[in-house]
């Protein structure tokens, strides 16, 4: 069963890998890659930017649970690879697609799968521990 509930708690697992992502940890590296300056995200604009983020987040997670329900995963090893083949098969090459299609550095599409591997997983190891 899903429960709407989980999928909240599994955003903000990846609300705050996400701070943590592209903050502290890749931040600098992040904005060089796309080509964002300093001052071009402030105000009004950062925060649509975090409302919107975190309603692409409770979908993910929610429709994640969808997945794993269909799956049965139950376990931890379940949800990761359940996580690692939707990633695998949908969030990899969609990126990929779109950072060569922008002509954008390989060391970004790198960066941004990469959160995208990690958010996953952590949304699903959430998701199995409150099912």
């Amino acid at each position: 069963t899903v429960v709407f509930w989980h999928a909240l708690v599994a955003m903000v697992a990846m609300q705050v890998i996400g701070w943590i992502w592209y903050g502290p940890l890749f931040g600098k590296t992040w904005m060089k890659l796309a080509g964002i300056k300093k001052g071009n995200v402030s105000g009004g604009k950062m925060t649509s930017i975090i409302l919107t983020s975190v309603l692409v987040n409770i979908l993910t997670a929610y429709i994640l649970a969808h997945f794993l329900a269909y799956a049965d995963a139950s376990t931890f090893m379940d949800g990761l690879t359940v996580a690692m083949w939707l990633w695998l098969g949908f969030m990899m090459p969609l990126q990929l697609g779109k950072v060569l299609w922008e002509g954008k550095p390989v060391k970004l599409f790198v960066l941004l799968t990469s959160y995208d591997l990690v958010a996953l997983s952590a949304a699903a190891k959430v998701l199995i521990a409150l099912a």
